[in-house]
């Protein structure tokens, strides 16, 4: 159901990050607001430019699961080890933090060539290239990501499906680790108010002798 639901946030937020995108990647002189760009994507690519990426994207909606299911798989492990050496199967918020880090790494290597795939599709060359050859233009043109992924694997091999990814590691797995000690504390601390409401309600209703 979280990927669906990924799947259809993407129908509505894709446009956006398009947009963004290419705000992002422009050079100085070229850059324009956003509804200008709006406007420059609707001129020059129709609607349908709005969406570029979008098979990446959804490929991308599975991210998440994968971090997820990582993550409790890793600490299933991590606790089974504490237990094993005589330690509190307790997870401190440096563990979650490691653990929540390692999820995201690997996740994060699995779909990044998705990732790059749908920034190229999203991209569009400056104005200023006008004197490329026709193969230059060509090699910028995408039909879709897997174009994406054979044209770079052809002039840079699987490394270039890799580049930036050191960046991308960086903040998503601040931003995912952080967010995952959150929320373990979260529920630690929502557990622990139950079992005292639990308590406090069991001793109104217990009777007096």
């Amino acid at each position: 159901m979280g990927a669906l639901a990924g799947a259809l946030s993407q129908v509505f937020t894709l446009p956006i990050a398009v947009i963004t995108t290419r705000q992002q990647t422009a050079p100085h002189d070229e850059r324009e607001s956003f509804f200008a760009t709006l406007q420059t994507i609707l001129r020059d690519e129709g609607a349908v430019g709005l969406w570029k990426g979008f098979k990446a994207s959804m490929v991308l909606c599975s991210n998440p699961a994968i971090t997820y299911g990582l993550f409790e798989r890793v600490k299933g492990i991590w606790i089974r080890r504490k237990i094993a050496a005589g330690a509190s199967p307790t997870l401190g918020s440096l563990e979650v933090f490691v653990v929540g880090a390692l999820s995201k790494t690997l996740a994060t290597v699995v779909t990044y060539p998705y990732i790059m795939a749908k920034v190229r599709m999203q991209w569009s060359p400056p104005k200023s290239l006008t004197n490329l050859t026709e193969i230059e233009q060509e090699s910028f043109k995408y039909r879709d990501s897997i174009d994406v992924l054979k044209k770079v694997f052809a002039t840079d091999g699987v490394a270039g499906w890799y580049k930036g990814m050191n960046t991308q590691i960086v903040k998503a797995v601040l931003c995912q680790a952080i967010l995952f000690v959150s929320k373990e504390k979260f529920l630690e601390h929502t557990l622990t108010i139950f079992s005292l409401m639990g308590a406090a309600h069991h001793a109104n209703i217990t009777p007096v002798n």
